[in-house]
C-alpha cells in the first residue's frame, strides 16, 4: 500500500480446556465436568497514519465453539468495529533525550 495507509489482519485459533464442577443445592449432589471449547479470532485494521495524524479502523470477531456431550452443544459468536482518530504530538523532553540516547548507543 503507499506509504501512509496500513492494512493488518489478524487470526488466532485456540482450544482449550474448561473445568466445571457444581453441587446441587438440595440433594447434594456433585457434578464434575470437563469440557474442551475451540475458538477463532480474527479482524482487519485498516487506517492512515503521516507525520502528525493518525486515523482508522478495527473490524473484529470471535467465535467459540463448546461440546456438552449428549448431543448439546454452544456456539458463541461476536463480532464488532471500533474507529479511532488521532493527533502525534511532540514527546517531553526527558523522553526525547532517552531516544537519542538509545539511538545513539545502537547506531540508528
Amino acid at each position: 500500500m503507499d506509504e501512509h495507509w496500513f492494512i493488518s489482519p489478524q487470526l488466532s485459533p485456540g482450544i482449550g480446556i474448561q473445568f466445571s464442577e457444581s453441587t446441587q443445592e438440595f440433594t447434594g449432589i456433585r457434578e464434575t465436568d470437563t469440557r474442551y471449547p475451540i475458538s477463532l479470532d480474527g479482524g482487519l485494521q485498516l487506517g492512515y497514519s503521516s507525520e502528525r495524524f493518525i486515523a482508522g479502523a478495527f473490524l473484529n470477531f470471535e467465535s467459540t465453539f463448546t461440546d456438552n456431550g449428549g448431543g448439546s452443544s454452544v456456539l458463541n459468536d461476536q463480532g464488532y468495529a471500533r474507529v479511532f482518530v488521532g493527533i502525534r504530538l511532540d514527546p517531553p523532553e526527558f523522553i526525547a533525550r532517552q531516544a537519542r540516547k538509545i539511538n545513539e548507543k545502537f547506531g540508528l
